[in-house]
Parts: C-alpha cells; structure tokens; sequence
C-alpha cells in the first residue's frame, strides 16, 4: 500500500510540475491576440464609409431642415455625405479597436446610431432653449433618429453579413431596405422643408402690415385691397400689395421670408 501510494504521488507531481511548462509551449506557439485585428479592420472601415455616406446625407439634410437653411438644403446632404464618410471610418475604426476580433461587427448600426445623434441634440438644446421644458412629443422626437439610425443600420450589417456567406441575393436585400429607408427619410424632409403655402403667407402678411399701418401716422389712412404672394424659394415670397389712399391707389412691392415661424416684410413702391 505504501509503494502503491507513493508511486501514484511521484506520478501526480510529476503531471503537476509539467503543466507549466505545457502552458508556455501553447501560448509559445499561439497566435498574438492583437495580430487578429488586422482580419476585420479594413472590412470594417469599408463597411463604416459606406454606411456613413447615405446616412450622412440623411443627417446633413436634416440638420439644415432643423436650422431652417432651407434654401442650401441639398449642400447640407452634400456636406453631411462627406462628413459622414470620415466619421463612418473613425467610428469603425474605434469600434474594432475596442470590441476585439472575436466579436461580431455591428459597424454599421454603430456608425448611423452615432451620426444620428447630431440631430437629436439639436432638436434637445433647440427645444429646451425654446421652452425651458421636456415633454413626451420632445422625447419621442429625441429618441426617433438615433432608433431610425438603429434600424437602418442594422439592415447595412445584415447586408455585409450576407455577402460574407456568399448570399448576394439576401445581401442585396438587406442593402435595398436600407438605402431606401434613407431615400424614403432624404424625400420626407425634402417635402417639409418648405414654408406655408403662399395664399396662407399672404393672407398673414396682409394682418401684420394692417396691424403696423394702423399705428403709423402716414399710413394710417390706407387701405390694404389685397396681397398677392409668389413662392421664391422654400420659406421666401415676392409680390405685391394694392394699397389705396383717398384719392390714389398704389401698388408696393413685397419680398416676405418665414422664419422659426415669424413673418418678415419688406416693402417698397412696385416701378410698373
């Protein structure tokens, strides 16, 4: 019994003192773990450019639409397409460093959740600067981009996913859905970023020149017939205002702008 137990201790220490250096030829001859990186890095700074172009216009558009620089609206979709393609690369860039080679990349959804922050913020600061108060319909207008951008994103990744497995149809699905979802949001702001119509302009140009005459002293006694409006651009108007006196009638010119939601006029005598 002793023998027995003293051989089955010289054959358990024996194991034990060779575990060491097992460990050492195994990791010896392992992989560095920082050498994997590389397998996924360019793929995912791709992937991040070009989900940052659509999605970065989509941003850029709506960022002017939101400042109401109405008029350069497309410049802005030109300047947030650009913008979105460097910050699509750092994004993705930062995302592989970070997340490590074993984890599957979400390059895409993180990169238009990012970017549509920028909006969310300035409808936050723009809200809270306006009204000093948080409200559900300012909640829900914070928190649609970045789940927008989530969604959108997400169907980018699923995209680049299917084409790794060699399923071009399903990636050009996934692909197909959402650009038009970016499409789909470019057209829906591209509608809205247009002033009231021009009879609804004129209709409120006609009040407010009606309310500033009635407390001048020259114009006082003049009788504001009808305003007539033109659309010039997206929140800018031109026309006329016939204007009658006692004895004479004129007729003004009119250049109207409509802006955060007040009327500017600026008038002067229409050379015919």
């Amino acid at each position: 019994m002793n023998g027995s137990a003293s051989e089955h201790h010289f054959v358990e220490s024996t194991r034990i003192g060779q575990l060491p250096a097992l460990d050492q030829d195994a990791f010896a001859t392992a992989p560095e773990l920082g050498r994997g990186r590389s397998k996924t890095l360019p793929a995912a700074l791709i992937v991040g450019v070009l989900a940052g172009i659509p999605v970065g216009s989509v941003v850029g558009t709506g960022c002017c639409w939101l400042i109401e620089y109405l008029d350069h609206i497309w410049v802005g979709a030109l300047l947030g397409a650009v913008g979105g393609a460097l910050a699509g690369g750092l994004i993705a860039f930062a995302e592989r460093q970070v997340r490590g080679e074993l984890v599957r990349p979400d390059t895409a959804t993180m990169v238009a959740v990012v970017l549509n922050l920028i909006p969310a913020l300035l409808i936050l600061l723009f809200n809270l600067a306006w009204s000093g108060k948080m409200s559900y319909w300012l909640a829900t207008m914070v928190f649609a981009g970045p789940l927008l951008g989530l969604l959108i994103g997400g169907m980018l990744d699923r995209s680049y996913e299917a084409f790794q497995r060699g399923a071009l149809g399903g990636s050009f699905v996934f692909a197909f859905i959402g650009l038009a979802g970016c499409g789909g949001l470019l057209f829906a702001i591209d509608q809205a970023a247009y002033g009231p119509s021009p009879n609804q302009v004129a209709r409120e140009t006609r009040d407010l020149l009606a309310s500033e005459w009635r407390d001048d002293k020259e114009m006082n006694r003049a009788t504001l017939d009808q305003v007539t409006l033109t659309r010039k651009g997206r929140n800018t108007y031109e026309g006329f205002a016939d204007v009658s006196f006692d004895v004479f009638r004129e007729r003004l010119a009119l250049e109207v702008t409509v802006k955060y939601g007040m009327i500017s006029v600026q008038t002067r005598l229409r050379e015919d």
